[in-house]
């Protein structure tokens, strides 16, 4: 018997999620330094994940073995302004702790995104991640993602001719 179980996330879940945002946070910080630390960030970004839903606009799930949470995912039904389609599901996370990686577990989850974007009409799933997160970018093209936009970035030049 499997022993992960998706449920909805709880306000008893709150400790264990927001030690997974820091965690998640403080991982992709690693690759790319503008990201603030984990700590400064978990507890408003959860609140506004909390808020969501409860204005019905999005769901967090919480990955659960045996009462520890080994993973999370959010994600919210939106409009999207500039595209022909009518509503898509923004997946904001999806985080398994290491030690839990491999066992289907962020698959699982995105299949229960799937399920919400079903329910809501969506028409397609979108989510980000950094471009050096080589990991996660092959497990979502092993899921059916494929790139779509790709945002670029650089340092405004501090005016003195050389880099900041």
């Amino acid at each position: 018997m499997n022993p992960v179980v998706i449920r909805e996330y709880t306000p008893a879940d709150r400790a264990a999620v927001v030690a997974h945002l820091v965690e998640f946070q403080d991982h992709e910080r690693k690759s790319e330094p503008l990201y603030a630390p984990g700590a400064d960030i978990a507890e408003p970004y959860l609140d506004g994940l909390e808020g969501a839903c409860l204005r019905g606009e999005g769901r967090i799930l919480v990955a659960d073995v045996h009462g520890m949470i080994v993973g999370y995912t959010a994600f919210q039904c939106q409009q999207p302004a500039c595209l022909t389609i009518e509503r898509e599901v923004v997946v904001w996370d999806l985080y398994v702790t290491p030690p839990w990686r491999g066992y289907g577990i962020g698959r699982t989850l995105l299949g229960r995104a799937d399920a919400y974007a079903r329910e809501r009409g969506a028409e397609r799933l979108i989510l980000t991640t950094l471009a050096r997160n080589a990991e996660g970018r092959a497990m979502y093209a092993r899921c059916g993602f494929r790139e779509f936009e790709v945002t670029l970035v650089r340092d405004v030049p501090d005016g003195s001719g050389g880099d900041r």
